[in-house]
């Protein structure tokens, strides 16, 4: 697992390695948003970084159950307000299967609500603060 964030001092991580990863991210939002397919030469460089494991503990960030890079992204979702239908459109899937990403979210977190579901994601550094 690969802990994005400020560099540490005991970051295994090269300056190269984090301008790769920013890259990175810059395209995947792209790919998010339907906006570009993401290409091989923009994942490549980046594929030994991610599939490596980091040197130090990722554990304080978050210790529950893990989300899923989809539920994730529809976490992102929620933080803007979006209704079901509104995810489902960005995600480029049915209704229903939006509303079970966010059931999913809902249970994983032990929130009653979305809204509550965004403030302890925030809490627990799932998403960045407001």
């Amino acid at each position: 697992m690969l802990c994005l964030g400020p560099k540490r001092s005991d970051d295994p991580y090269t300056a190269q390695d984090h301008a790769l990863l920013d890259t990175f991210v810059r395209h995947l939002a792209l790919v998010f948003s339907n906006q570009q397919l993401l290409a091989e030469r923009t994942a490549a460089p980046v594929a030994p970084l991610v599939i490596a494991e980091p040197t130090y503990d990722c554990a304080d960030v978050y210790d529950g159950p893990r989300l899923t890079a989809q539920q994730l992204v529809t976490l992102r979702y929620l933080a803007e307000g979006l209704t079901n239908k509104q995810i489902a459109e960005r995600l480029v899937v049915v209704e229903k299967t939006a509303h079970k990403h966010v059931a999913a979210i809902l249970d994983k977190l032990e929130a009653r609500n979305r809204t509550e579901a965004v403030a302890i994601a925030r809490r627990k550094r799932l998403l960045p603060p407001d």
